[in-house]
């Protein structure tokens, strides 16, 4: 559920910074809206990423597993 809509766009790049996360430990994408860093929390199944500058741009996204 996210707290603002985001384009498409907008969410590849949040999935893609989930998958440099899980692969890596590391995150180099940057939020597509303001440019700010992107937080992961959670683990592979049930996982929060969002902006660093979450209250000014709205971004983030969040899933739950089983």
């Amino acid at each position: 559920m996210e707290s603002k809509e985001i384009s498409e766009r907008e969410e590849e790049i949040l999935y893609k910074a989930v998958d440099e996360y899980q692969k890596n430990g590391l995150i180099k994408q940057t939020c597509p809206r303001c440019k700010g860093k992107l937080n992961y929390s959670g683990n592979k199944i049930s996982y929060r990423i969002s902006c660093e500058n979450e209250s000014k741009c709205g971004m983030w996204i969040s899933i739950r597993g089983i």
